[in-house]
């Protein structure tokens, strides 16, 4: 944890992080899920309910 290994950040947290991401790359265990904000996701609905009739 000198801060060279290649995160963008210099921190131990970041530098954590970056290892265990480039570790998980490596033996092909990164999930296709991600997180998302939740405020913008549903920010982007334009009706709160709009029924459809199909039939």
């Amino acid at each position: 944890m000198d801060g060279k290994y290649p995160a963008g950040e210099k921190d131990v947290a970041g530098q954590l992080g970056a290892i265990i991401r480039a570790v998980a790359a490596l033996n092909r265990h990164l999930s296709p899920f991600h997180k998302k904000n939740l405020t913008n996701s549903f920010g982007r609905f334009k009706d709160t309910w709009s029924p459809e009739i199909a039939g």
